[in-house]
C-alpha cells in the first residue's frame, strides 16, 4: 500500500515503541497532553498494522488557558496589524443560521493556538514550516477563518481546496502544489481519507481539525515575530481551467494586503458594514473581496453558505420584521437570532444570484416582501456588487427599480491579480456594461492583441470610427508574481516591462458625465469594457472581432431567454461563425410560431434591430441546462463539444455549405442575377424576410453600404426613364430601383425590412419621387464637408440680380403703365364704335367728337385710371397710349413712378456714374461685405474640419499599422465620394490643391536651397491660378460658341438638319455647359481650398513640427485623391450619368420657376381682383 496522508505501515514492535511513548508524555507533561490519540487500529494480515491518527477534540480556548506561555508566535503581516487594533468586542464573524458568533478579541487567540498546534501536528519549527503549502477542506464557518489566518501567521502558503470538486480534481491540486498537509474539518473528514487513498505522488498528512466552538479567551498577550513587510507565507488558489489544467497562482501575503488595502479605499469598507457571505471560499472573489478586506477593515462577516434565496431573503427583511421571542414572524424555523438583526449593509455576489433573487421577490409573503423592499434600499444596504461574470443588463435595471435606485456595481478581476478595474460608488459612475477604472494602486493598459502595439489614451477609436479592443495588461503590487512550479507559463503571460497581460479583451470610452473623480482620485477618465477572454468570448468572424459577452447580453435582455452562453464554431466561409446555446424561459417554451417552442429563426429576427448582421448567432441550440463551475462561469469548449459535437464535424458541415452554394452560384451562370436560395440564408450571416429590394439592385442581403450604393447607381443610369423613352415600363423600373435604395441606404429601415419585409419599412413620410432622389443621392452633399457649399453661380446670380434691378423695376412699372394707358384707350375707343364714330386700325379717330361723347369718352378714362389705382386725372379727349408712348421707356417708367423733374434730373446724374445708382452700388457694397464673411466662415470651418480628420494620423505616432489605418479610411470615402455628380473631378480638384500647397509649404521649410525651391513652387502656384481662371473663362465662352453656332443651324434648319444632327449637336452643346459649370466650380473650389490649406499649415500658434506633420497628412490625403479613377464598368455611364444629372437639376429648377410664376400670377390675379372690385362702384355711378 502507498504511503498517504493519514495512515502509517508500523510493525509490531514500533507501534509498542510508539504507544509507550505516549503513555510516557503524558505523565512526564500533564499540564501539555499531546494533541493526538490513537483513533483506532485497523488488523492487517501480515507482521504489520495501519495506525491513523487524528486531532483530539479539544477547544482552543482549553489550549490558550493551559498552555499560553508555550504557544509559539505569530509573524506579524498587515492583516494582524490591522486585526489587533479592532475594537476586541465587536464581531468578526457570524454564523448566520446558528447565530454563533465570534469577536475580534478573540480571533488573534484563536490562531494562536491553531498554530501551536499545526506546528506540533507536523512536527514542524517556526523555520522549517517558512513557505511551506498547507492545503485544507473546510466550510465557511470561524474555522475557515482561523485556519487561513494561521497559515499566514506561521510564514506558510495557505491552498484552500473545493469541497465540492471531484478526489481527482483535489488529487491534481495536491500534487501540483507539492503540499505537505491536507487539514479537513469534521465534516470533510471522509472525503479527506477518499482523496489520500490514493494518486497522491508524495507523502501527505491529513490532518482533522475538530469545529471551534467558542472563542477563546482574551486573556494574556500575543507573541510576535518578524515583521509586515518582511513575510513568506501567502495563499495559493488554482485557476477555474476552463481552457486548461488549473495553474496555482501564488499571492503573497504582501500581495494579499495590497489587495485588501486598494478595496478599502475603493469601495470604503468600515467597522459598521455587516457584510453577508454567501460565496465559495476557494476564489479570489470570497476569500479575499469577502473575508480577507473586511477583516482588515473590521467589518463583520456574517457567513451563510450554501446559498438559498429564501434564505437570503429572510436574513435581508430580518431587522425590519418585528419580531416576538427573538423569532422572526412568518419564519417557522425561528433560524434569526435577535443578536443577527443587524441590518446587511454589503453583498457581494455573482450574476446568477442577482437573477434568482429576482425571479424569487414575488413569491415572498407581503409581510416579508415589504421588509426585504425596504432592506434593499440604498440607505440600508450600502454596497451591492456583481462580479466574476458579466451582468446582464436586464438584471441590473430590474433591481434598480426593485430597490428603489441601488444600481448595481460592477468590477472586474481574476485569481493573479485580486481587483483590478471597478466602477465607482457613485451612480454615474455606475455604468451599465461597464467594469469602471484601474483601482487605486493598479495601472492598467490596453495592447492591440494583433500588432501588440499600445493602444494610448485618447487612441480609443479607428481611422473608421470603430471602438479599437484591446488586450487589458496590469502592473502594481495587487499582482501575482508568478504560477507555481510552471516558470514557461509564468514567462509567457508577463511582458518582458513587467506588465501582466490578462487575455481580457476590452474597449475603453470616455461617457459623458462619468469619470470625474467624484468617487474617488482613481476613477477619472475612460472607462473600461469588457469584451470577453480572448481564447474563448472573441469571436473573429468575416474579419470582424465579436464580443460573445455583447451578444449573450443582448439575449439575456429577451423574455424568451432565461439563460444563454455564446460560442464559436468553425467556419470554412467566415473562419468562425456565432452560436448560441439558450435555457428557454417559461415564455421561450411558447414563444414560437403558433405557440411552439422559440426557435433560431425567432432569435435572430428579435436580434434584428438591436444587433449589427454579422454579430447574430447562426446557430442556436436550446439545451434544459447550462452546465457552470461554482462561480457561475462556463467551459465554452466542452460545452461545444456537448452541444454542437465534435470541431471537426462541424468544420465539414460548414464546408459542405459553402461547396453546395458555390455549385448553385455555378449553374446561375455569369453574370446573372441570381435568388437568394436557402443555402445563401445559412451562408449569409443572419436570416431574413425576402429578398425583392436586394434583387432589385442585384446584391446579396450580405452587401455594404457602398456596394448598395454603387449597385444602385448603376441600376438607375441603366434604367432611367430618359434613357428609355421606348420602354413604357422604365418608369416603373425606375422607381423599383429608388424605392429599394430608399429603404436599403437607411440602417433603420433595412432591419425593418429584412425582419417584416416591404411592409414593415415604409417610409414615414413616404417614398421620394425617384428621379429627385436620383439627384439628392448623387448631387455632391457628400462633398460639403471637404469643400462647403459651391457659391459661386449664386453669388453671380445675386450680383446680376442687384445690377439689373432698377432696369427691371422700370420695365415692370412702364410695362404696367403701357398696360394700363392701352386698356383705358381700349375702353375710349369701344365707346366711339358703339357711337358709330370711324376708327382708324392704328386706334386714331379721325372726326371730331361730340361734346356729349367726350364727356362719355372722360369719364371713361377716368374710371380706367381709377381701375390702375392712378389718382390723376387724364385730359379728356386726348389718347392716353400716344401720350406715353411718345416718351422713352425710362421718361414713361419715372412719370409713372410719379417722380418730379428734380427727381428725374438726380436719377439721371446718378446713371451716368458708371452705370449703377447710389442704391445699387450700396446693397452691392453690402453683398460683396457678407460674401466675404460666408466665405471666410466656410474657410473657417473647413480648416477646423480637416485639421479634425488629418489628426487620425498626426496625434498618433505615425507608425506603419496608424498610417495603413488612415489610409484605409481615406480609401473608403474615396470609394464613396467618387459616385457623387463629378465625383472623380472634385476628388482631383481636392487632391491637386492639397498636393500643391503641402509641397510648397514642405519645400520651404528646407534650408536655403529649400527656401528657394518653395519660392519657385508659390511662384508656380500663382501660375496654376493664372491658368485655371483663364481656362474657366475660355470654357465659358466655347460654350457660349457652341451654343450659337446650333441656334443657327436651327435657325437656318434645311434637309441637313436632320433629327439625328439636331441629336447630335444638342449633346455636344450639353457637354460643352457640363464642362464650363464644371471648371468654374472647381475654380471656387480651388481658390477656397488654398486658403484652408495656408490656414492649416500657417497657423503660427502652432508648432512647426505640427504644422510638418499636417502636410505630410495632406500630401497622403492629395495624392490618394489624386489618383482615384473611375470603376471600369463605370467608365460608359459617365456621360449619360452627368447629363442625367444635369437635365435631371433643369427639370427641377424649371418646376421650381414655374411654381414661383404661378404662385407670382396668383397673387396678382388676387390683386386685380381687389382693384376691379373697388372700381365697380364707380362705374355704377357713371352709369346712374
Amino acid at each position: 500500500m502507498s504511503a498517504n496522508a493519514s495512515t502509517f505501515s508500523l510493525s509490531t514492535t514500533m507501534l509498542a515503541r510508539f504507544s509507550h511513548s505516549v503513555s510516557r508524555s503524558i505523565h512526564t507533561h500533564p499540564p501539555n497532553p499531546p494533541s493526538i490519540l490513537l483513533s483506532r487500529v485497523r488488523g492487517s494480515p501480515g507482521p504489520s498494522a495501519l495506525l491513523r491518527i487524528e486531532p483530539a477534540p479539544r477547544s482552543p480556548a482549553h489550549f490558550v488557558s493551559t498552555r499560553a506561555a508555550a504557544m509559539a508566535p505569530l509573524q506579524r503581516t498587515p492583516f494582524f496589524d490591522a486585526i489587533e487594533k479592532h475594537d476586541p468586542e465587536s464581531i468578526s464573524v457570524v454564523h448566520s443560521l446558528s447565530g454563533k458568533t465570534f469577536r475580534y478579541g478573540s480571533l488573534l487567540h484563536d490562531v494562536a493556538a491553531n498554530k501551536d498546534k499545526l506546528l506540533q501536528e507536523l512536527g514542524k519549527t517556526e523555520e522549517n514550516i517558512k513557505g511551506e503549502r498547507i492545503a485544507f477542506i473546510i466550510e465557511n464557518s470561524y474555522d475557515y477563518v482561523v485556519t487561513l489566518l494561521t497559515c499566514l501567521a506561521s510564514n506558510a502558503v495557505a491552498v484552500p481546496l473545493a469541497p465540492g470538486f471531484p478526489p481527482g480534481e483535489l488529487r491534481y491540486s495536491l500534487n501540483q502544489s507539492e503540499a505537505c498537509a491536507l487539514v479537513t474539518s469534521t465534516k470533510y473528514k471522509a472525503l479527506g481519507e477518499k482523496v489520500v487513498e490514493e494518486g497522491l505522488e508524495h507523502n501527505i498528512k491529513h490532518l482533522v481539525h475538530a469545529k471551534i466552538e467558542k472563542g477563546s479567551d482574551t486573556n494574556g498577550s500575543i507573541q510576535w515575530s518578524g515583521s509586515s513587510d518582511q513575510t513568506d507565507g501567502g495563499m495559493m488558489l488554482y485557476t477555474s481551467g476552463t481552457t486548461a489544467r488549473p495553474k496555482g497562482v501564488l499571492l503573497h501575503t504582501s500581495v494579499l494586503a495590497a489587495q485588501a488595502k486598494s478595496l478599502i479605499q475603493a469601495w470604503e469598507y468600515t467597522p459598521k458594514d455587516r457584510l453577508l457571505h454567501v460565496l465559495p471560499l476557494h476564489h479570489i472573489h470570497g476569500t479575499v473581496n469577502a473575508m480577507l478586506t473586511p477583516l482588515m477593515a473590521g467589518s463583520s462577516i456574517e457567513l451563510m453558505f450554501p446559498f438559498n434565496v429564501d434564505n437570503v431573503w429572510k436574513r435581508f427583511a430580518a431587522p425590519f420584521l418585528p419580531h416576538e421571542n427573538g423569532h422572526s414572524n412568518g419564519d417557522a424555523n425561528g433560524f434569526i437570532q435577535p443578536q443577527q438583526k443587524q441590518k446587511i449593509t454589503f453583498f457581494t455576489v455573482v450574476p446568477t444570484i442577482w437573477a434568482r433573487m429576482l425571479q424569487s421577490h414575488p413569491q415572498l409573503s407581503p409581510e416579508l416582501q415589504q421588509a426585504a423592499d425596504e432592506a434593499i434600499k440604498r440607505e440600508n444596504l450600502r454596497l451591492n456588487i456583481s462580479g466574476s461574470a458579466a451582468l446582464p443588463t436586464p438584471t441590473k435595471d430590474k433591481w434598480t427599480k426593485l430597490s428603489d435606485g441601488n444600481v448595481l456595481l460592477e468590477r472586474y478581476g481574476m485569481t493573479e491579480v485580486g481587483m483590478a478595474l471597478s466602477c465607482g460608488l457613485t451612480d454615474a459612475d455606475r455604468i451599465d456594461g461597464s467594469v469602471g477604472w484601474p483601482l487605486p494602486s493598479v495601472e492598467a493598459r490596453l495592447v492591440d492583441p494583433d500588432t501588440k502595439q499600445l493602444i494610448e489614451v485618447g487612441q480609443d477609436v479607428d481611422a473608421e470610427g470603430k471602438e479599437r479592443t484591446g488586450e487589458i495588461q496590469l502592473r502594481g503590487p495587487t499582482i501575482f508574481k508568478g504560477y507555481w512550479r510552471n516558470e514557461e507559463a509564468t514567462k509567457k503571460e508577463f511582458t518582458e516591462d513587467g506588465w501582466f497581460k490578462t487575455g481580457d479583451i476590452a474597449t475603453r470610452m470616455a461617457v459623458k458625465g462619468t469619470g470625474t473623480g467624484n468617487s474617488g482620485s482613481w476613477a477619472k477618465g475612460p472607462a473600461y469594457f469588457i469584451r470577453g477572454r480572448a481564447s474563448a468570448d472573441i469571436i473573429k468572424t468575416g474579419g470582424e472581432k465579436v464580443s460573445a459577452l455583447e451578444i449573450e447580453r443582448e439575449l439575456l435582455g429577451l423574455p424568451e431567454v432565461k439563460e444563454c452562453a455564446v460560442v464559436a464554431l468553425p467556419s470554412e466561409a467566415w473562419g468562425q461563425k456565432v452560436a448560441a446555446v439558450v435555457v428557454l424561459s417559461e415564455q421561450g417554451e411558447t414563444g414560437g410560431k403558433g405557440g411552439k417552442p422559440w426557435s433560431a429563426m425567432d432569435m435572430r429576427r428579435a436580434l434584428n434591430g438591436k444587433l449589427v448582421a454579422y454579430k447574430i448567432p447562426q446557430d442556436m441550440k436550446t439545451v434544459k441546462e447550462i452546465p457552470r463551475n461554482a462561480m457561475g462561469k462556463v467551459n465554452k469548449k466542452d460545452l461545444v463539444s456537448r452541444v454542437f459535437g465534435d470541431q471537426a464535424e462541424i468544420r465539414r458541415r460548414s464546408i459542405d455549405v459553402a461547396e453546395e452554394r458555390k455549385k448553385a452560384k455555378e449553374q446561375a451562370g455569369p453574370g446573372a442575377q441570381r435568388k437568394t436560395t436557402d443555402v445563401d440564408r445559412q451562408f449569409y450571416q443572419y436570416s431574413i424576410h425576402e429578398t425583392a429590394y436586394y434583387d432589385a439592385l442585384g446584391v446579396p442581403p450580405t452587401a455594404t453600404e457602398i456596394e448598395i450604393k454603387k449597385a444602385y447607381r448603376k441600376q438607375a443610369i441603366k434604367l432611367h426613364p430618359d434613357k428609355n423613352p421606348d420602354d413604357p415600363t422604365a418608369g416603373e423600373k425606375f422607381q423599383a430601383v429608388g424605392e429599394a435604395y430608399q429603404v436599403l441606404s437607411n440602417a433603420d429601415l433595412r432591419k425593418q425590412y429584412d425582419q417584416y419585409g416591404k411592409e414593415g419599412a415604409k417610409p414615414d413620410s413616404g417614398f421620394e419621387d425617384p428621379a429627385e432622389f436620383f439627384t439628392m443621392i448623387f448631387g455632391g452633399e457628400t462633398f460639403t464637408d471637404w469643400i462647403g457649399e459651391i457659391s459661386m453661380m449664386k453669388d453671380l446670380t445675386k450680383s446680376m440680380e442687384i445690377s439689373m434691378k432698377e432696369m427691371e423695376e422700370e420695365g415692370q412699372t412702364a410695362a404696367e403703365a403701357t398696360a394700363h394707358a392701352e386698356g383705358a384707350a381700349a375702353g375710349v375707343q369701344a365707346d366711339r364704335k358703339a357711337e358709330g364714330v370711324k376708327v382708324e386700325e392704328e386706334g386714331q379717330t379721325t372726326t371730331e367728337v361730340p361734346i356729349r361723347e367726350k364727356t362719355n369718352a372722360g369719364v371713361a378714362a377716368g374710371a380706367a385710371a381709377d381701375a390702375s389705382g392712378t389718382s390723376t386725372p387724364r385730359p379728356q379727349g386726348v389718347p392716353t397710349r400716344l401720350a406715353i408712348t411718345d416718351k422713352t421707356e425710362e421718361e414713361a417708367a419715372a412719370t409713372a413712378a410719379g417722380m418730379t423733374d428734380g427727381e428725374k434730373k438726380l436719377r439721371e446724374k446718378e446713371k451716368k456714374k458708371g452705370g449703377l445708382t447710389r442704391e445699387q452700388r450700396e446693397e452691392l457694397a453690402a453683398f460683396e461685405e457678407e460674401r466675404r464673411k460666408v466665405r471666410q466662415e466656410r474657410v473657417d470651418t473647413l480648416a477646423k474640419k480637416l485639421v479634425e480628420r488629418i489628426s487620425l494620423w498626426t496625434e498618433t505616432d505615425k507608425g506603419k499599422d496608424v498610417t495603413e489605418a488612415f489610409r484605409e479610411k481615406m480609401r473608403l470615402e474615396v470609394e464613396n465620394m467618387k459616385m457623387e455628380s463629378f465625383g472623380i473631378e472634385i476628388l482631383h480638384a481636392i487632391g491637386q490643391t492639397y498636393v500643391q500647397k503641402a509641397s510648397t509649404f514642405l519645400k520651404s521649410q528646407k534650408p536655403i536651397i529649400g527656401g528657394v525651391s518653395g519660392f519657385f513652387s508659390r511662384l508656380k502656384d500663382k501660375t496654376t491660378m493664372v491658368k485655371d481662371t483663364w481656362g474657366t473663362v475660355s470654357t465659358a465662352i466655347s460654350a457660349q460658341m457652341e451654343i450659337e453656332e446650333m441656334a443657327r443651324m436651327e435657325e437656318k434648319g434645311g434637309e441637313e438638319w436632320t433629327d439625328e444632327k439636331k441629336a447630335e449637336y444638342e449633346k455636344r452643346v450639353t457637354g460643352k455647359i457640363l464642362a464650363a459649370a464644371w471648371r468654374g466650380s472647381r475654380f471656387e473650389i480651388q481658390s477656397v481650398l488654398r486658403d484652408v490649406c495656408d490656414l492649416v499649415l500657417g497657423d503660427r500658434k502652432i508648432k512647426v513640427e505640427k504644422r510638418v506633420e499636417r502636410a505630410q497628412a495632406l500630401m497622403i490625403v492629395g495624392e490618394m485623391f489624386v489618383k482615384a479613377q473611375r470603376d471600369p464598368d463605370e467608365e460608359g455611364d459617365y456621360m449619360a450619368f452627368e447629363q442625367l444629372m444635369a437635365e435631371a437639376t433643369a427639370k427641377r429648377e424649371k418646376k421650381e420657376d414655374h411654381r414661383k410664376a404661378s404662385a407670382s400670377r396668383h397673387s396678382k390675379h388676387a390683386g386685380h381682383h381687389g382693384r376691379e372690385s373697388s372700381a365697380e362702384p364707380a362705374g355704377e355711378k357713371v352709369k346712374g
